[in-house]
């Protein structure tokens, strides 16, 4: 059997169309309409640069609004400081007379100017003292047993009453007794007679080691907010006294609307005072920017009422005094705008500095957008056409920058052609191997005739019986079959790296290790094989089923030096395989017949694909022409290697040569057991002449 060939006519290359000057297609149209408004890529840039260049100013009028701000921020601390320290001015203004005369007082008492046994000396003292402080309530003085004199302001004297029984009376002797220390700020405590809550200021009474009492003055809340009322009037703001964050202990309210308080609870709560803005304070309130925080000795923070408008809040302990036993915050609210107006106005500015600045850069963007998207288009459609993915690639859209639409014309011009070439890449790939098509594309020197020596492995392939089935059906039906046969052998040798050389009618021709090289070309010849082997096996037993007489896989497989590359004519080629290691692999598909088998390897086979021990020899064959035999195999299942009668068999084989009659006997035994075995038949039948060996002759080509 010949090396089988096919040829295939060269198809001249397409000429890819040129693109038209005005880029004429189907929407010339619109194609027409973007031409009268391209942009040149110089306009593109210049407005980018032009966006930049307002980005700059931008960001250099942000800085100078920065240093701005941080004068503005410290001329806003400043300010709000001295709001508070006028606050803290006016409260020791009201409350500094009480303690300098209960100063005065203690200070007589210690030097012995003020007899404390003498009622009618200590009266006198305390109603000049009362005096001098209207804003007091009255005077009290506690004597160590815990009687009292009492000085009410406007009326007569209460000696001697007995207040033993009361905690807080017991509390404040026994801290003026333990630290000596005037307490300017005793705790609001209620009081029965008046019905208001009271702020004790206590100076205690020592006369050397001797503890003689303490005098006890005492304030109305009411009397706490009289001062503020009159700085609210001057300034606007609204100031207050609060024990702690919770409690109100001065407002001006109280002055014309006292607070609903009890002795139970003698100050009223921050929402309690009819003020929206302190009863805001825990629940709606936003901080100040760093630089006031860090610049104003308090805490300031912006606090929106029910209608949402916006109060400055600023507020820091009392210094006017000593707040020994009580956290006394001083404080006052004000419309956000009076204070820190010219934050607004930076802050307005600085809005529209940055307006400007997001104007600038959206502008950048979409003229950077309107360069870069054709640019993004075509990388993706020429990632596609690298990927060969011609069908997928869309067409370029037009671009109002002239320069990308001339590029998009080309680019779409290009694509066509590429597309045209792709078909007839593909419709060239149904006759040779893909493998052998991307070779052509990357080496133009493929399709020049010439070959090289490579080492490759061939495989035959042929359908027994074919033609009397061809004869015997319609050749609508022979075709489909063959089809289907043909296109999963083609599948199996793809799958393990082969090319399908030539295809003769129901035979197949197929090599490996070329046009790539592969070293374990002889594996993959032979796992194709086998593979091949049990597929048709299965396809013929389902073609029989359908009374179609579908016949046996005849597979012959040789490894060795063969001459592949292109061959022909100049006008008509084909890529193939030739020499004597193709005439072998024909031969040994054919020699299947001679001995009943299906597949045959030959030793090339056996030992470039490590089969040895995995096959059973069945003779040299010795083809007419070639001097030296080629000794042949069949494959074995790993349980037939194992099976005793194998052993057996290669003992026999081996005496062919030089003890045929003690080969005759083994291999009559031997087929007494396996009366299925072609081959052990063949070798009887070729023993009852005479003389034998285990060459065996093929005159056949």
């Amino acid at each position: 059997m010949s090396a089988p060939a096919v040829s295939i006519d060269p198809t001249p290359p397409i000429p890819v169309p040129a693109p038209t000057p005005d880029g004429a297609t189907d929407r010339a149209p619109r194609r027409r309409l973007w031409r009268r408004w391209r942009i040149p890529i110089v306009w593109a840039i210049g407005l980018s640069f032009t966006g930049l260049t307002l980005a700059s100013l931008a960001l250099g009028l942000g800085i100078a609004l920065s240093g701005s701000g941080r004068i503005a921020h410290t001329l806003v601390a400043e300010r709000v400081n001295g709001m508070l320290s006028e606050l803290d001015h006016r409260m020791r203004g009201h409350l500094q007379p009480v303690g300098r005369y209960l100063t005065l007082l203690q200070t007589q008492v210690a030097r012995g100017h003020l007899d404390l046994d003498d009622r009618a000396a200590v009266t006198r003292a305390i109603t000049d003292v009362l005096a001098e402080t209207p804003q007091v309530l009255g005077i009290g003085y506690v004597r160590p047993d815990l009687t009292i004199d009492r000085f009410p302001a406007g009326k007569p004297p209460i000696y001697g009453d007995d207040w033993s029984q009361r905690p807080g009376i017991k509390a404040m002797v026994a801290v003026a007794r333990a630290t000596r220390v005037a307490d300017w700020w005793r705790r609001p405590h209620w009081s029965t007679m008046a019905n208001l809550p009271l702020v004790g200021f206590d100076a205690p009474l020592w006369q050397g080691d001797r503890f003689r009492g303490v005098f006890a003055a005492v304030v109305t809340t009411i009397a706490l907010s009289e001062p503020l009322v009159g700085l609210g009037a001057e300034t606007g703001h609204t100031p207050f006294i609060l024990i702690g964050w919770d409690r109100v202990l001065a407002h001006p309210s109280f002055v014309t609307e006292p607070p609903a308080v009890s002795r139970e609870r003698p100050l009223p709560r921050i929402d309690e005072v009819g003020d929206p803005v302190l009863a805001s304070l825990h629940s709606r309130r936003w901080p100040l920017p760093p630089a006031i925080r860090d610049a104003f000795d308090g805490e300031a923070f912006v606090v929106r009422d029910p209608d949402d408008r916006a109060f400055a809040v600023m507020v820091r302990h009392f210094v006017g005094g000593r707040p020994a036993s009580l956290p006394i915050l001083i404080g006052l609210h004000t419309d956000h705008s009076e204070v820190f107006g010219e934050l607004v106005t930076l802050r307005t500015i600085a809005l529209v500095c940055l307006g400007i600045l997001v104007v600038s850069v959206a502008l950048s963007l979409a003229i950077g957008r309107l360069a870069s998207r054709p640019i993004i288009r075509l990388a993706a459609a020429a990632a596609e056409v690298e990927a060969r993915h011609f069908e997928d690639v869309r067409p370029l859209p037009p671009s109002p920058i002239r320069e990308f639409d001339i590029a998009a014309t080309a680019f779409n011009a290009m694509v066509k052609g590429v597309r045209e070439r792709q078909r007839l890449r593909d419709l060239f790939g149904r006759y040779v191997s893909p493998e052998v098509v991307e070779r052509a594309l990357k080496d133009a020197g493929l399709l020049r005739l010439g070959g090289e020596r490579r080492a490759v492995s061939l495989v035959f392939s042929d359908i027994a019986g074919f033609t009397a089935l061809s004869e015997a059906h319609p050749p609508e039906e022979v075709v489909r079959l063959l089809n289907a046969y043909l296109e999963q052998v083609c599948r199996i040798i793809a799958d393990e790296r082969g090319i399908v050389v030539d295809f003769i009618g129901d035979a197949v021709f197929a090599m490996f290790g070329a046009p790539i090289a592969a070293d374990d070309h002889p594996a993959r010849a032979f796992a194709a094989a086998r593979r091949i082997d049990a597929f048709a096996l299965a396809f013929a037993a389902d073609a029989q089923a359908r009374d179609l007489p579908f016949g046996i896989t005849r597979l012959g497989v040789h490894s060795g030096v063969a001459m592949v590359g292109n061959f022909g004519s100049e006008r008509r080629i084909k890529y193939g395989a030739a020499g004597d290691v193709v005439n072998t692999a024909a031969r040994l598909e054919a020699a299947n017949r001679r001995f009943g088998t299906r597949l045959l390897v030959s030793q090339g086979t056996v030992t470039g694909a490590g089969l040895v021990g995995q096959v059973r020899p069945l003779a040299r064959l010795a083809f007419k022409g070639k001097s030296q035999p080629v000794e042949v195999f069949e494959p074995l299942t790993p349980a037939e290697v194992a099976a005793p009668w194998f052993a057996l068999y290669l003992d026999a084989y081996r005496r062919l040569d030089h003890d045929p009659e003690g080969a005759r006997a083994m291999l009559a035994a031997l087929a007494a057991e396996r009366p299925e075995d072609p081959v052990l038949r063949f070798h009887l039948a070729r023993l009852a002449m005479r003389p034998v060996s285990s060459v065996v002759v093929l005159d056949e080509k």
